[in-house]
């Protein structure tokens, strides 16, 4: 849902299906719908925040899990909106108006092990 009277109307499985679309690295199925040198664009470190992509939080700093990897990123939005991304366990997390996201993220890796 969008907030405060703007913002993004959008659906968690559609969250979930962006999530997925970087996941499989810009493929839908066996079609390719961005670059996959667009996806590794997004996901490189910024001169200013090695914490931050083009529009992709990075777990380089365990800022979003402690539990994945530094190849983990996510999309986060106000409220506690998260599209959480880990290519290693190959896995999407979405979390809607969440307060402790990093918590739940870790919650959810954890009982996945």
């Amino acid at each position: 849902g969008a907030h405060w009277g703007g913002g993004l109307w959008v659906s968690t499985r559609d969250h979930a299906r962006f999530g997925h679309l970087y996941l499989n690295r810009g493929a839908w199925g066996d079609r390719a719908i961005l670059d996959q040198s667009w996806i590794e664009a997004t996901r490189e470190p910024c001169p200013l925040n090695p914490g931050y992509g083009l529009m992709w939080w990075l777990n380089a700093e365990m800022s979003i899990s402690r539990l994945a990897g530094v190849g983990a990123f996510a999309a986060r939005g106000a409220g506690g909106n998260v599209i959480f991304v880990d290519p290693q366990r190959e896995v999407v997390i979405v979390l809607r108006w969440c307060r402790h996201t990093r918590e739940v993220i870790d919650a959810v890796l954890g009982a996945m092990t």
